[in-house]
């Protein structure tokens, strides 16, 4: 196969991969959000299980920025793993970790209940 031919491949392949991934509704803006804020919600769950602390300064500290530590405690605070007032609920990894898988469906398929957990100014 020629350079040539491997780069229309590529390209085709591309194409469809984007196709597919429109399909599963997988590729926007609101999923990659809820991608990245159960990653840092996991983190958070890690550290709150290591009797660290999970407040925003030291996340921060270690790396999470304001923006996802913010997703990842909407997340959590739909998962009812966290209160409204910050206080976690879940003292568990195995049982967090499920809450957050279900809370990950439910931010899917509704994303105005997901941002009403966050700040004022994830819901505008």
């Amino acid at each position: 196969m020629t350079k040539y031919h491997m780069l229309v491949e590529i390209e085709r392949l591309q194409a469809e991969n984007k196709k597919l991934r429109q399909a599963l509704k997988i590729n926007g803006r609101h999923a990659r959000r809820i991608s990245r804020a159960h990653d840092c919600a996991l983190l958070l769950a890690t550290w709150h299980i290591a009797y660290l602390p999970t407040s925003r300064e030291f996340a921060a500290a270690n790396g999470c920025a304001q923006r996802q530590w913010q997703n990842a405690m909407a997340l959590l605070k739909l998962g009812r793993i966290v209160d409204l007032r910050g206080r976690w609920k879940c003292h568990d990894l195995p049982t967090i970790s499920a809450r957050l898988d279900d809370a990950v469906i439910a931010a899917h398929a509704a994303p105005d209940i997901y941002f009403s957990y966050g700040p004022t100014s994830m819901q505008s």
